[in-house]
């Protein structure tokens, strides 16, 4: 017959107060390294007791040409220096043109577009009308190349708002201190507002920034650079791509309500910008192309924002319960495998009972607990005796 008091037996939890100073402190150690991490870590560092939102926002972009032009003959990469190149790349004629002329198009989501050259192509019907399908455009001139003049020196007004709608959190750039910083990974200096021009995260004013601060965040010295896809050409030619992250975060402190942001500007590798735009006469015989290379900045709004959060924090302390599980489990492990002694304290820790089944009768002459030893210990630290 089966055993089956034997097969389904029940196994409960004994206390068993071993006596040995060597495992006790092990214990310990291991729940002071435990509170450390759920106090030090989890709770302090890591902050699991808060509830998190990545917020979202809208961004709006104004691009200012600067009221301070240097004449184009001061300006080593226009043609009327009488250079004909600047480190070895081909330079142009420079013209001035203001935000309407250098930026396209006029408005875009979270992106801004400074036209840094720009290529004019004149076209018209070859004597042919669109009806015949070999009619095409022809060149009417040589084409003309300009470079922008003082584009470094056009300043970009930046007006961001946030809201993380789960925590009810809502705030405008104008109320809450932010800075910029550079490719260290440090705080970028004279932003504080004493540069009207160069002003971030200054309560009561929208951020506005020349574009040669953005250039120097992203860690680009000179547009006058090599191009990264082409290396006959500079950056100024070419054109570059800009991500700017707009950062939020309110878990940097104990207190939640202080909220600050910070930019960070990164150039997009091995490529450069382009944009056409086609001018086209009123009988259609006759367009002008602009081939637009230059700047282009893709804002986007990231981070974290926090709030306490009851149940964040229990599961937390439950976690941390669990963790006290596992020190006991590795100090049983210890002592009933490693220690010299293993049998005996296993002796101590472990007992089975006698059949306890109702029709098996033994039970009422035998002792309920089979000891595995007979012999008596003071101190699991000393000899038996």
């Amino acid at each position: 017959m089966p055993q089956w008091s034997e097969i389904f037996a029940y196994s409960t939890v004994k206390v068993v107060k071993i006596r040995d100073a060597r495992l006790g402190i092990l214990h310990y150690i291991f729940i002071l390294v435990i509170i450390a991490y759920i106090s030090i870590y989890s709770i302090a560092y890591e902050k699991h007791y808060l509830k998190t939102e990545a917020p979202i926002g809208s961004v709006r972009l104004n691009l200012m040409q600067s009221h301070h032009l240097t004449p184009s003959t001061q300006l080593n990469y226009c043609a009327q220096t009488n250079r004909t190149e600047l480190n070895g790349f081909e330079i142009y004629p420079c013209v001035y043109w203001d935000e309407y002329l250098a930026v396209y198009p006029q408005i875009e989501e979270y992106s801004v577009f400074a036209t840094s050259r720009v290529t004019i192509s004149y076209q018209g019907l070859n004597n042919c009308s669109l009806t015949d399908s070999s009619c095409e455009y022809v060149e009417m001139t040589n084409d003309t190349t300009y470079y922008i003049a003082n584009l470094e020196q056009f300043t970009l007004l930046i007006d961001h708002t946030m809201f993380a709608p789960n925590l009810n959190i809502q705030r405008n750039a104008e109320s809450l201190p932010g800075y910029m910083v550079g490719p260290d990974g440090k705080v970028m200096p004279g932003l504080d507002g004493s540069n009207p021009n160069n002003t971030i995260g200054v309560a009561g004013q929208s951020d506005i920034v020349p574009l040669s601060t953005l250039l120097t965040a992203a860690g680009i010295s000179s547009l006058d650079e090599v191009s990264q896809t082409n290396n006959t050409i500079s950056t100024r030619n070419d054109g570059i791509i800009l991500m700017v992250f707009i950062t939020y975060s309110n878990t940097f402190s104990s207190n939640l309500d202080n909220i600050q942001y910070t930019y960070r500007v990164v150039q997009v590798k091995q490529t450069k910008f382009k944009a056409l735009q086609t001018i086209i006469s009123k009988n259609i015989t006759e367009r002008v192309i602009w081939n637009r290379h230059g700047i282009r900045m893709i804002f986007l709004q990231t981070g974290q924002l926090g709030a306490f959060d009851f149940q964040a924090t229990l599961l937390t302390f439950v976690a941390g319960l669990g963790l006290l599980t596992v020190s006991t489990f590795l100090v049983d492990n210890v002592i009933m495998r490693i220690l010299p002694r293993h049998h005996q304290y296993e002796e101590f820790k472990y007992q089975v009972t006698d059949n306890m089944f109702p029709h098996n009768h033994d039970h009422e002459r035998a002792p309920i607990v089979q000891n595995r030893s007979t012999h008596s210990y003071d101190s699991l630290t000393n000899v038996a005796t």
